[in-house]
């Protein structure tokens, strides 16, 4: 059986200048039956691979942990910079 997830958007790039499809724009959404962890979407080539950036960040990221950017106008979102 299909769960009903019902789906908030907490900040989106989506209907900006910067993306006006939706479907390609980051974003950052709570689920209902997730509500202990938020839902980035992202593109497949934000996982951080630079060493300097990631030997700087080493003290934050365990074995079983990646890093990944998100273009700042979405996470400022959730600090009410705006979406």
């Amino acid at each position: 059986m299909t769960r009903k997830i019902e789906i908030e958007t907490l900040s989106t790039l989506a209907g900006s200048a910067v993306c006006t499809d939706r479907r390609t724009c980051p974003a950052v959404h709570a689920l209902s039956d997730r509500p202990d962890v938020y839902h980035l979407v992202v593109k497949k080539d934000a996982i951080v691979t630079d060493p300097d950036e990631l030997a700087a960040l080493a003290e934050f990221v365990a074995d079983d942990e990646m890093v990944i950017t998100q273009d700042r106008p979405v996470i400022d979102g959730l600090r009410g910079g705006g979406s």
